[in-house]
């Protein structure tokens, strides 16, 4: 989900990223302390990713709580480039001189924040509910539709599970019926 706070489409791409994985590139050099936006497990993860390179992650929560549960929230508590912040609502976001500020409301009141950069990591929207809407795979409990050749599977299917086991075995059921099809049977 993006980030619906003012400044945040603005820096988008350039400080600002909904994934890791740009920050590890060289067109973005420099990096050192990393804002995390979000406590569930893509946060953890991200800060996790930041830390083993050697980067400052601070982990910016919500809530009280992780919303992730077990192994990750021990890891990020064991880590010393990795701090926390709970009860931080970022407001809005803008490019400083040096990086990136969020402002954020906390129980003490408003103050900002400065980083290298920031990572949003509140959450997925799926984007294929729009696409099986009314191919009601889940009440015949299958991977097929209504639609001669669309299979659905994972998280599709099932809602925002996150487990690569069902996806894989429906991904295996969808392409055994694929074949099928193909060949007539």
């Amino acid at each position: 989900r993006e980030l619906p706070v003012p400044g945040a489409y603005d820096v988008a791409g350039t400080n600002l990223f909904y994934d890791v994985r740009p920050l590890f590139d060289s067109s973005h050099p420099g990096q050192e302390r990393i804002l995390v936006i979000g406590g569930g497990e893509a946060a953890l993860e991200y800060a996790l990713s930041l830390a083993d390179r050697g980067m400052e992650a601070v982990l910016l929560i919500r809530g009280d709580r992780f919303r992730e549960r077990g192994r990750l929230v021990q890891m990020v508590d064991q880590n010393p480039l990795i701090t926390k912040e709970y009860r931080v609502v970022p407001t809005a976001v803008r490019q400083a001189d040096q990086g990136i500020e969020l402002e954020l409301s906390t129980s003490e009141g408003m103050r900002t924040d400065r980083g290298d950069g920031v990572i949003v990591a509140i959450g997925r929207t799926p984007k294929g509910r729009d696409l099986f809407s009314g191919l009601d795979a889940k009440a015949a409990l299958t991977v097929t539709t209504q639609v001669p050749g669309l299979y659905i599977a994972g998280d599709a299917r099932w809602g925002a599970l996150g487990q690569v086991g069902m996806a894989v075995g429906d991904g295996l059921r969808a392409a055994i019926g694929a074949v099928e099809s193909l060949d007539g049977s």
